[in-house]
């Protein structure tokens, strides 16, 4: 079990268990908040001894002139595309509203650039979103919060690999592929408590094209 977090909340919970009580679970993470504070503390007793002193930034003021004509081009419109339910046709319209955005308002001379617009539209996007979760509305692609996308598994969809499947999940697909080797391919890892041997190795890659999207094409990124 890894607990990550602050003074006062929880972050992050990450676990690798057999079934547990509900209580022992909370009971846990309970325990991994209480002994991470003498770290915390030790933090903070640094930074008072030798920290930098806070940087005081003040944003850029909101022109709320142009966020209320924003809003009056796009809530109604971003609204009625959230209750696309096809990702790819929801994706599209949403496009259209933005670019819709930036044309109009980018028209003046003293109007903000492009960028600034599209953040603005996300920002829209970010209220909407949030307002129907928390109105118990269902989700996007018409789920309700207790219903699974549909799930299905192929196996054995290359032939010549040593395994393979095709798992997809709603609209999202991911083709996995086995190899099996010897000893000798282990990965061996070189780490501070010392050298080990990895026998399984993960590897996750997400070409640009899995998106339809153009990019580099190369070494697997952090995906």
């Amino acid at each position: 079990l890894v607990v990550a977090g602050t003074g006062a909340a929880v972050l992050m919970v990450e676990s690798e268990a057999m079934e547990l009580p509900e209580d022992v679970m909370l009971g846990a993470v309970v325990f991994g908040h209480q002994q991470m504070q003498a770290a915390i503390e030790a933090i903070n007793e640094l930074a008072d001894e030798a920290g930098k002193p806070e940087w005081d930034w003040t944003p850029a003021a909101r022109n709320e002139a142009v966020h209320s004509k924003l809003e009056g081009l796009v809530q109604g419109e971003l609204e009625e595309a959230y209750r696309i339910t096809s990702k790819q046709l929801r994706t599209q319209r949403i496009k259209e509203i933005t670019a819709y955005a930036v044309e109009t308002l980018t028209a003046d001379d003293d109007a903000p650039d492009a960028n600034a617009v599209r953040r603005m539209v996300d920002a829209v996007e970010a209220r909407i979103v949030r307002g129907r979760i928390l109105a118990g509305e269902p989700r996007i692609d018409g789920r309700d919060t207790r219903t699974v996308r549909p799930i299905s598994i192929r196996s054995g969809v290359l032939p010549r690999a040593h395994g393979s499947a095709l798992f997809t999940r709603g609209e999202t697909q991911a083709i996995v592929v086995a190899t099996l080797g010897t000893g000798r391919d282990e990965q061996i890892i070189d780490a501070l408590s010392g050298e080990y041997r990895e026998r399984f190795m993960l590897h996750y890659n997400f070409p640009p094209y899995a998106t339809g999207e153009c990019g580099r094409v190369g070494s697997p990124k952090r995906r």
